[in-house]
């Protein structure tokens, strides 16, 4: 809203002379308010001043107080081209006699914003080498909220002032406050650390053996410059996956070394990295970012910095309970600066000159809350993945909370399982895969991918049709590169509860998370949420006998063994036996057929059903797993009884809480991962609107047919999630529009399992079904990728 009024002119404190400060202060001094900015510095330039000298700064940057303000390094480039960067109505244009790079370095973007402070007149509003201590609302019942009480003190003279303004403007950029990871070992390391806050030049690490920390920009730049000197460059990344340019550097540089993140740090000099390699340096540099810091500021709790999010803030500019009075120009990353900090600028100044209104405070708070309040998918295993690629696709914000350091749910391997329960009886499990080194698929590839990435077989990997798990790990991470949803990714985060929030004030609608990031001493954070989509799996919390066993599991754990183990007893639920176990049986001697487990003696002895006995050195029950959403607090609206969830309108929606919360992976035999595509195309279109679900009555009338048609054919409550129904399948795809399953996918499913029935040891390498396969590879569900993509 525009509003013609004539109002008096601000008193305005703009604190920082750097890109941000000074086109505040010019768009203030437009709307007619005097500003006084307030630079701690003796020059404009903020970040952008270099200073080269940074002897007695701390060197991880620890201080309360930090000494040097600027984080540039000498050999520093801007990362865009100089067309974009200027401000509208200041063009970053060439000048003879200075840097005409397109990519200048910093010396040139300093040099442009002191042409824009001469230009435009700015520096006799600038005080100089002042450092401001102290912000604060004044006396309230004598000033009202918008006063403001700034103390400043002269940097040469130490000279204390004290100063009332009607409003501030906090301009003091986000590249001065290190931030630095939680690495065990870091206090007690005693060679050379340092933040590259304050990396100048290369020179101080020659013939070093460096690890540098992060492969952002300034990881990558300093890396590639440290490689010049040093002996040895080790950069620690987040992920592996790297962008083709720094592949290209590492395969020219023999001195230049890629790792995984490190895992701690010993007094000796090791460097110990998560994948079990090492390496003894000299010194380690961080490029591990910035932190937001103001601590000169004293709003009395109404803004606060909590990891990296500055707020509330609305529009990242105002705090709704101090607005207009007080706002921030420049906390916003990774968009083109100098225009967007032009632009809010020339938003504060009208409305502190009141030509334009805020919405009101609670309009503002429920903007924020709808900003922050993205949709949760807990887990990113194939379902989460799938879940979140789906809400994106509908223009929804997903944030994926996954426990690990990396994608795969289930599929990420652990080899590691010391301190485990070894029956699953802890209430937490320390490890989620249950996954062993031997496993491989017992689906062909062809028919596990979703609709539209298929599961190709690529030269250097292993290309059999029914692939070891590492395989799948593989097509997983590719389905997470091909649509860009690392980003959406929070790893090494534990969700801890999940519950509604208040009722009275919120609605059903909202969700409260608190999660704890497993690789830090920091206590759990809470967001809250429009929605939350679980996508945990099934796989990890075992489900123990009544006791039985002759699952696929069973029998492959049993087929493995027979190699080494003295005997084996493999205990059935029936001994009505596929043809395929029958015949692995008949050709090992030492593999034994028996029923059900009658009780256990302190002996050793295990005696079954049918009176026999075996003296056994251990047991493995490989019984199945049962659901636990050990963090999930609905009030009793869904539990899990008896390994049934519910109560789920078609596995996926509780009635009560739908569609703000739903479950994606639920179902078991079927076709995995084109379910839950179906199942994340139809959560995230009920959460658009495209979609309406069933009334609540609907649904639960829907339920129990379901539930009294499984207690007919006598299908115990424990199975109430088995579907193995194509039919099933195809009738929940329409109610998202998603297509049937086609013919040759459900052939080769079912020409799996017959084979896998007859020919249990060989079924993954000797089939018959090349018809069927060569239908599919000429189906558009391979045809839609280039076809030299994949190797028949």
């Amino acid at each position: 809203m525009i509003l013609e009024e004539n109002i008096p002119s601000k008193h305005v404190c703009v604190i920082g002379a750097g890109p941000s400060g000074l086109v505040a202060g010019r768009e203030l001094r437009k709307e007619g308010h005097t500003a006084v900015i307030l630079e701690q510095n003796h020059e404009v330039g903020g970040q952008w001043l270099y200073e080269p000298n940074v002897e007695g700064e701390e060197p991880l940057g620890k201080d309360s107080i930090i000494k040097v303000h600027s984080s540039i390094y000498a050999s520093l480039r801007l990362t865009t081209p100089r067309e974009i960067i200027g401000y509208t109505d200041f063009p970053f244009l060439e000048k003879k006699g200075r840097d005409m790079r397109r990519y200048p370095g910093h010396e040139e973007l300093l040099l442009y914003l002191q042409d824009f402070c001469e230009w435009f007149g700015l520096r006799d509003m600038i005080r100089f080498d002042t450092r401001v201590e102290y912000v604060g609302m004044l006396d309230f019942e004598n000033f009202g909220s918008d006063k403001w009480v700034v103390r400043s003190r002269e940097t040469k003279r130490g000279k204390v002032s004290q100063e009332v303004y009607d409003a501030v403007v906090v301009a003091t950029g986000h590249y001065s406050q290190p931030r630095l990871p939680n690495i065990q070992g870091m206090d007690t390391w005693r060679r050379k650390q340092m933040h590259s806050h304050i990396y100048r030049v290369p020179q101080p690490f020659v013939d070093e053996v460096v690890v540098v920390v992060g492969n952002s920009k300034s990881g990558t730049d300093i890396s590639m410059e440290v490689l010049h000197v040093a002996k040895e460059v080790h950069l620690s990344a987040k992920s592996l996956e790297i962008s083709e340019g720094l592949t290209n550097v590492i395969a020219k540089y023999q001195n230049l070394h890629l790792h995984p993140q490190i895992d701690s740090l010993q007094e000796d000099g090791q460097v110990l990295f998560v994948d079990g390699t090492s390496v003894n340096a000299d010194s380690i540099v961080y490029c591990t970012g910035y932190q937001y810091s103001f601590p000169f500021l004293d709003t009395k709790g109404m803004v606060v910095v909590d990891d990296g999010r500055v707020g509330p803030l609305y529009e990242h500019t105002f705090p709704p309970s101090l607005a207009p009075s007080l706002s921030f120009v420049g906390i916003p990353r990774k968009v083109l600066g100098l225009p967007f900090f032009e632009a809010q600028a020339k938003w504060i100044a009208q409305l502190l000159a009141r030509k334009r209104t805020l919405p009101s405070v609670d309009d503002m708070m429920r903007s924020i809350r709808e900003f922050y309040n993205s949709r949760d998918v807990a887990g990113a295993g194939p379902s989460g993945l799938v879940a979140a690629r789906e809400l994106r696709k509908e223009g929804h914000t997903a944030v994926v909370l996954e426990q690990n350091n990396e994608v795969g749910g289930q599929w990420l391997y652990e080899p590691k399982v010391e301190g485990e329960d070894h029956l699953g009886k802890d209430s937490a499990l320390k490890v989620h895969s249950s996954i062993y080194d031997s496993l491989r698929l017992t689906s062909p590839r062809e028919i596990m991918g979703y609709t539209d990435f298929p599961f190709l077989a690529k030269k250097g990997r292993d290309m059999r049709r029914f692939p070891g798990h590492k395989e799948l790990l593989c097509y997983l991470k590719d389905f997470c590169e091909w649509f860009g949803l690392r980003e959406m990714i929070r790893f090494n985060t534990r969700v801890e509860y999940v519950g509604m929030f208040d009722f009275v004030k919120f609605g059903r609608d909202k969700w409260i998370v608190r999660s704890k990031d497993t690789k830090s001493d920091k206590k759990a954070s809470e967001e809250v949420f429009d929605a939350v989509v679980v996508a945990t799996g099934h796989y990890s919390q075992p489900r123990l006998p009544n006791i039985k066993g002759n699952s696929l599991s069973g029998t492959d754990i049993s087929m493995e063994l027979v190699d080494v183990a003295k005997e084996i007893h493999l205990s059935a639920k029936s001994l009505e036996i596929s043809e395929g176990l029958s015949k692995v049986i008949s050709k090992h001697q030492n593999l034994h057929l028996h029923p059900l487990i009658d009780s256990l003696c302190e002996d050793g002895r295990v005696l079954f059903v049918d009176g026999t006995w075996v003296i056994a050195d251990s047991i493995i029950h490989c019984t199945g797993y049962s659901y636990s959403f050990p963090f999930l607090d609905t009030k009793g609206m869904v539990a899990v009884d008896d390994d049934r969830v519910g109560p789920l309108y078609e596995h996926t929606f509780p009635p009560s809480l739908a569609p703000s919360l739903s479950f994606v992976g639920i179902p078991r035999k079927l076709i995995g991962f084109p379910f839950f595509e179906a199942q994340a195309k139809w959560i995230a279109q009920a959460l658009s609107g495209k979609r309406a679900l069933p009334s609540w009555d609907d649904m639960m009338r829907s339920i129990k047919e379901f539930y009294n048609s499984r207690d007919d054919a006598g299908i115990p409550k424990h199975n109430t999630h088995d579907i193995a129904n194509f039919e099933y399948c195809d009738r929940y795809g329409e109610h998202c529009g998603f297509p049937h399953i086609e013919d040759w996918r459900k052939e080769l499913c079912l020409s799996a399992l017959r084979n896998s029935e007859s020919n249990l040891e060989t079924y993954r390498d000797l089939y018959d079904d090349h018809e069927l396969l060569q239908e599919a590879h000429q189906s558009p569900h391979f045809t839609q990728l280039d076809r030299e993509a994949f190797v028949l």
